[in-house]
């Protein structure tokens, strides 16, 4: 630990990257495990293709069954791990905690509260698949499943094709509003985690917009860079919010125009707010 701390402080002295602490308390209370553990179950079978909630057909249904049987193999993998924990390499011996812990984590934790963070514990799905690989492949070529394998490799591969023209991907989500902007000639600017990122980045960067802590003008350090905010290098102008309020007038003065798209307000000033924004917080 204090080596990972050491490092990470030469780094951040080096012009690298900072750490920001974990926001809110890190363990939740007991009556909140029982949830929790639902909401991890149903993560792993979100990030295995395996879940059932709300799909809108027989074929999805019978999709997410197929997948049911990668849990089941992955399953098997991580019991036959704990019990042969200590006759396992190295490699194998990681992967077995490595799946524990992020699965304890979950359940014990304040940051798996429901399906939505699914992506916290992404890491269980390669985990869990070389886990499977590695203490399965060779019993299940052994006892002549080949044909089995050959068959479930089918039935994914079928799945995989029916995803890939089925479904249309849509727009991305803030790609409207990202429009709207260089439409209007607006390049830089400032808004909440959320859409400061996607909107820089459903533009191409022709609009860069740097975040703030939702409903504040408070820098949000979390995945930002410092240089982001250097007024000598950027001119942000406007601010866009889903949920206005009256602490931008306060921090900013009075907006030379107001618009609405969508479900945005976008304020736009005559001067760089960047001097103006708070460094505290994130």
């Amino acid at each position: 630990m204090p080596l990972a701390y050491g490092s990470v402080a030469l780094i951040h002295s080096r012009g690298g990257y900072s750490v920001a602490p974990v926001p809110g308390p890190l363990l939740a209370s007991l009556a909140a495990i029982p949830s929790h553990a639902l909401a991890v179950g149903q993560s792993v079978l979100v990030l295995f293709g395996a879940d059932f909630f709300g799909e809108p057909s027989r074929t999805g249904a019978a999709l997410a069954l197929v997948h049911m049987l990668g849990v089941a193999v992955v399953a098997l993998a991580l019991l036959t791990g704990i019990w042969s924990l200590f006759r396992l390499d190295r490699v194998g011996q990681v992967l077995v905690v490595g799946t524990l812990v992020m699965l304890g984590a979950g359940v014990f934790s304040t940051h798996v509260t429901d399906v939505s963070f699914a992506h916290e514990i992404a890491v269980v799905l390669p985990f869990g698949a070389v886990l499977a690989g590695r203490l399965l492949g060779g019993p299940l070529t052994r006892v002549r499943l080949e044909p089995l394998l050959a068959v479930g490799l089918a039935a994914y591969l079928g799945a995989l094709c029916y995803t890939a023209t089925e479904w249309v991907p849509g727009p991305a989500q803030n790609q409207a509003a990202a429009d709207w902007l260089v439409g209007h000639g607006f390049t830089s600017g400032l808004a909440g985690y959320w859409q400061a990122d996607s909107i820089t980045f459903d533009s191409g960067g022709r609009v860069s917009v740097a975040p703030l802590v939702p409903g504040t003008t408070i820098v949000y350090h979390w995945e930002a860079n410092a240089a982001w905010y250097d007024p000598q290098s950027h001119y942000a102008n406007f601010v866009i919010t889903e949920a206005p309020s009256g602490v931008y007038e306060q921090a900013f003065g009075r907006p030379a125009h107001i618009y609405h798209y969508q479900q945005y307000t976008i304020m736009v000033w005559r001067k760089n707010l960047l001097p103006l924004v708070s460094a505290g917080g994130g």
